[in-house]
């Protein structure tokens, strides 16, 4: 899904193209909101579109295995709700709406909006294993030994290895289809081993600075071989 073609329409406003009527246009409190579900992470996150969306991950609680009767004995908005359970629910509804309203009313929350800023520390992981591609995901577990379940378990990993870049792009590049080799670049390979750093929290290169972003300043070059190190931690590589 293209994000970005809604930015016109959420910084401006929305045009009507009324049916044998002029055009008019909302605009400020009168435009609607746009509101997108999906399973996946909506693939823009520059500024600009983190300043236009309010993102909200929601987790599966209930499944085919645990249903609502098994916690509350009763399916929800069934002929067994009784007169209470209905109140409950009402009762409940009424809260909600009168949090929203207070913080619309005292500007709580993301610059002063109102809304509450829910925790989206799941959606951006997904984002990043969306980015760097599931293939590449299970790719570089495998050819770095990293167990998915323990993954800060350096034993037996080839965290901490000085990898030489080239072999370890060739490597992947093997895995791939001739289309895709054909097209895949090694600027391309060094954001996905990024996107695979940030989704751990790991380091590449520890040795040399970083920005503010977490990545490396610069390149690890020796004898014009370029390496890669994935660490758990920055360590010293001064001489003693």
């Amino acid at each position: 899904f293209d994000f970005e073609q809604l930015f016109p329409s959420i910084t401006s406003g929305v045009t009507v193209n009324e049916k044998g009527q002029k055009r008019f246009t909302l605009s400020g409190h009168d435009k609607p909101k746009f509101f997108i579900t999906t399973n996946h992470t909506i693939l823009a996150s520059n500024g600009s579109a983190r300043d236009r969306q309010f993102k909200i991950a929601f987790s599966n609680y209930f499944d085919e295995h645990y249903k609502p009767e098994r916690e509350f004995g009763t399916l929800f908005f069934s002929e067994d709700w009784d007169p209470e359970q209905w109140n409950l629910f009402y009762n409940f509804m009424a809260e909600c709406l009168e949090i929203y309203f207070l913080a619309q009313r005292n500007h709580w929350g993301v610059s002063g909006s109102g809304l509450i800023e829910a925790p989206c520390e799941a959606l951006d992981k997904r984002l990043l294993r969306q980015m760097m591609t599931e293939g590449f995901y299970q790719w570089m577990l495998e050819y770095m030994n990293i167990d998915e379940l323990d993954p800060y378990n350096p034993e037996g990993t080839r965290l901490g290895e000085r990898i030489i870049r080239a072999q370890m792009y060739d490597s992947y590049v093997q895995t791939l289809s001739a289309a895709e080799a054909r097209f895949f670049k090694a600027p391309k390979f060094r954001d996905r081993v990024l996107y695979f750093c940030h989704y751990f929290g790991y380091i590449l290169n520890p040795h040399l600075p970083q920005n503010a972003k977490g990545e490396p300043v610069g390149f690890d070059k020796s004898g014009g071989t370029e390496y890669y190190t994935i660490a758990l931690e920055p360590f010293d590589s001064t001489p003693k």
